[in-house]
């Protein structure tokens, strides 16, 4: 199996050569950052599998549509570490229209492109975030977000799923930083595979599930697709040799 490699994306590729680990597994064309942003380098009508970023995917023409929190926020509203929870359009959170809760607000956009990352945002805060993604990042202010109230969150781990089955995982955060670290507490792993157990992901068989360790308990983060989702300190030789193998089935 064939994948397509952007180099130097993600988080573990800081501390580790993931090259040697992907090439263990899959034959391994490279393409750089000229074939993300001019679509030079690029195969026509590939179909094989890829590690890269959301820009790579898009040029690709690959679709995340069951990563939009518009889809997964409603089927998993119980699990959420945010609820209840709203959506609204940029401009209109700014605008202050019937906003159930006062500002910060947590703020993340449904789309699972990310345009912009989720956070806890001031009204000051959230207006420089815009204007920037509007005047350099050709962003739209119309674009829909997701918000709730802030909720204190003490660890994040990423858990890893690979034809529907825990591979792997990694914590990402503690108390607000990037602190990363391969242990993931069993509770963890249960929290997401039962979450995973859903027939939402019937039809999608690789993905990432975010969890965070909030007062009274576990709660359900986001969903991220698996082939532009890092990987942070998971078990990258069973992460891609557990892949490697549910492909050629």
């Amino acid at each position: 199996m064939e994948l397509l490699l952007q180099r130097d994306v993600f988080t573990e590729d800081e501390a580790s050569d993931t090259e040697s680990v992907i090439r263990r597994h899959f034959d391994v064309r490279v393409v750089d950052d000229t074939a993300v942003y001019f679509g030079e380098g690029l195969p026509a009508n590939y179909s094989g599998v890829f590690r890269g970023s959301l820009a790579l995917a898009s040029r690709l023409g690959r679709s995340f549509t069951w990563a939009d929190a518009l889809r997964w926020a409603p089927a998993f509203r119980g699990s959420l570490v945010g609820k209840p929870f709203f959506f609204s359009d940029a401009d209109g959170l700014l605008a202050d229209v019937a906003l159930p809760f006062p500002w910060p607000l947590f703020i993340r956009p449904t789309s699972g492109a990310k345009t912009f990352s989720g956070g806890v945002f001031t009204k000051e805060e959230f207006v420089d975030e815009m204007n920037f993604l509007v005047k350099s990042k050709n962003g739209d202010p119309f674009s829909i977000c997701m918000f709730a109230k802030p909720v204190p969150i003490r660890r994040e781990w990423r858990t890893i799923f690979v034809n529907n089955k825990y591979s792997s995982g990694s914590q990402y955060m503690l108390d607000g930083e990037k602190t990363l670290s391969a242990c993931v507490p069993n509770e963890v792993v249960a929290f997401a595979g039962a979450i995973a157990e859903s027939s939402y992901f019937q039809n999608i068989f690789d993905f990432t599930l975010d969890v965070a360790e909030v007062p009274g308990g576990l709660g359900m983060l986001e969903v991220n697709g698996f082939e532009t989702a890092s990987f942070y300190a998971a078990d990258l030789e069973k992460v891609y040799s557990d892949w490697s193998k549910s492909l050629c089935k």
